[in-house]
């Protein structure tokens, strides 16, 4: 039996810098339950996964992993997870994080991860016979015909959920069941007045978060991505009709559900790759995270443009000192909304999503915007102009 006591938290830091994004979630899941407790139930449920089995492979697989980095031997019936932690049993095993990877873990700096701010695909619900959706037809025709729309919906319980994450809108307990709706998260989770009619006539309320539909069906005229098809390949892995709202879509599934609503519907946001070199070199879910980064770069661009309009009383000008170009006072409503967003601290990588705030950007004109990144370099806006 190996020694597992023997691992060091430098060790488990050595190991850890070699895991996977998947890998270092599932041990920062494990790290912020209480007592840094999990449970394969618990853990497939927070991962997005409909059985246990799929967290115990998840958490064995990891194990594995970090086993392999060390040189640990294989432990007797193939029992990896006792490398990460002590399992005992009540109602069901529970493991419980070594103490020198729960200290790995600190030193790493993932008890405040920034992967946790990784953008995300989670799956609303929408039940018909609870709540009537009066004006859905022409919600949808709206979104058809290109018009982003805005609207509150229900997440359940869920608070993970964060602004650039992507959603999907599933119909259930009422044929035809299936996804209908896409989108993309704008706020944080947040109180509001309870969807149901009684509770809210009685002052009650229900978290729920805002979102930007870019497709949304109208399940008496359109048909949604049944549950025929959400049953084929990975997609089979989820529970698409789970009993609340705000449920984590793994991102192998998510990236199989995407190209299967693109298809099903036609070119959403999430399938512009065509004339993108970029993008069609990659596949799978590093084209998604890529996409899914650009998808967020429009909203903050736009973000950006807006708050510029406000502060500039209604200009939209060159942040570079001595330059102020202003498309629209040259060339009237051609330059309306035109210009260019900066980014005053350079992406090093595009194939990583990053949080980007209003504050890191700043609004140019081309000209400027060409004179910054001269040579390669990125030139301060204060001192581009002599």
């Amino acid at each position: 039996m190996p020694n597992y006591d023997s691992i060091s938290a430098e060790d488990y830091k050595t190991a850890l810098k070699s895991l996977p994004d998947w890998s270092r979630e599932i041990l920062v899941l494990q790290f912020q339950s209480p007592r840094h407790e999990i449970t394969a139930a618990r853990l497939a449920r927070q991962l997005g996964y409909r059985h246990f089995i799929q967290g115990n492979q998840h958490y064995g697989a990891t194990a594995h992993l970090v086993c392999k980095v060390l040189n640990v031997a294989e432990p007797p019936s193939n029992q990896w997870f006792e490398a990460l932690s002590v399992a005992h049993k009540n109602n069901g095993w529970i493991w419980t994080m070594r103490p020198n990877l729960v200290e790995a873990i600190k030193q790493m700096g993932w008890s405040s991860d920034n992967l946790t701010q990784r953008i995300k695909t989670y799956l609303l619900t929408w039940n018909p016979n609870r709540w009537p959706w009066e004006d859905l037809a022409e919600r949808s025709a709206e979104t058809l015909a290109g018009k982003g729309i805005i609207a509150s919906w229900s997440c359940g319980n869920t608070k993970s959920i964060q602004p650039g994450d992507r959603f999907f809108l599933m119909q259930v307990s009422k044929e035809p069941k299936g996804i209908i709706g896409s989108g993309w998260v704008t706020t944080a989770p947040h109180l509001r007045l309870h969807w149901d009619g009684d509770k809210a006539a009685a002052g009650k309320e229900c978290l729920g978060v805002d979102g930007e539909w870019e497709r949304l069906l109208n399940p008496p005229v359109d048909t949604p991505l049944g549950m025929q098809e959400l049953k084929k390949g990975r997609l089979a892995d989820f529970n698409w009709t789970p009993q609340s709202s705000g449920i984590r879509i793994p991102d192998e599934i998510a990236t199989e559900l995407e190209e299967k609503w693109a298809a099903h519907v036609g070119k959403t946001s999430m399938s512009v790759v065509t004339i993108d070199a970029e993008l069609s070199a990659m596949e799978g879910a590093e084209k998604l995270a890529l996409v899914r980064h650009r998808k967020r770069e429009q909203s903050l661009r736009d973000a950006k443009v807006a708050e510029a309009r406000k502060l500039g009383s209604g200009k939209l000008k060159c942040d570079v000192a001595k330059c102020c170009f202003d498309f629209e006072a040259v060339y009237g409503e051609l330059g309306r909304d035109y210009a260019q967003v900066h980014h005053l601290k350079p992406l090093a990588d595009r194939t990583k999503p990053s949080q980007t705030k209003l504050a890191d950007l700043a609004i140019v004109c081309a000209n400027c915007h060409a004179m910054i990144h001269r040579g390669g370099k990125c030139r301060s806006l204060d001192k581009l102009i002599p």
